[in-house]
């Protein structure tokens, strides 16, 4: 199999997946209805009659028109990316509280640098990095100066969870 047709094939299932939302393996009229929306009206709902099994889509889906799959594949991407947006500023929010050591609701210099040091920054790059901060930060200002941090995000959650198991060691 081509690795075309193996990414078209993927989209497809990925396409499916989302707009079956009971997770039954069918789209209703529901599902069918939102997919016309999504494509912006370009989908042709002849070729989706339901209920419609995932093989059934397959089949329909070759005749979908490259505007239609464009729109739907774009909302797809949209989708994701707010998901991941949603699930960086939650992960941010938990590490300002975990830092926040007055719990104040403002991140201090002192904060802010045992963070960055706990992540493996040295404490020069801490004190570089910090420079170009007015402290304290509050968790929006926070939020906007994250990146500049350039934290390695997963090796600072393995640290976060292995500080919390220390605590909880049943967890």
């Amino acid at each position: 199999m081509t690795k075309k047709k193996k990414k078209t094939k993927t989209q497809i299932k990925t396409v499916f997946d989302f707009f079956d939302r009971d997770e039954d393996g069918l789209l209703y009229k529901n599902d069918i209805e939102e997919m016309w929306t999504v494509s912006k009206h370009e989908l042709n709902k002849e070729h989706f009659v339901p209920p419609l099994t995932y093989e059934q889509f397959q089949e329909g889906w070759k005749d979908i028109s490259a505007k239609a799959a464009d729109n739907i594949l774009q909302h797809l991407e949209e989708h994701k990316n707010k998901q991941v947006n949603f699930i960086c500023n939650f992960v941010i929010k938990i590490v300002f509280e975990f830092f926040d050591a007055d719990k104040d609701g403002k991140l201090t210099e002192s904060d802010c640098r045992r963070m960055l040091l706990m992540t493996g920054k040295s404490f020069e790059d801490s004190v570089q990095i910090l420079k170009l901060h007015s402290m304290p930060l509050n968790l929006p200002e926070f939020q906007k100066v994250w990146t500049s941090f350039d934290v390695d995000l997963n090796r600072f959650l393995r640290y976060i969870m292995t500080r919390i198991q220390v605590i909880f060691p049943f967890i």
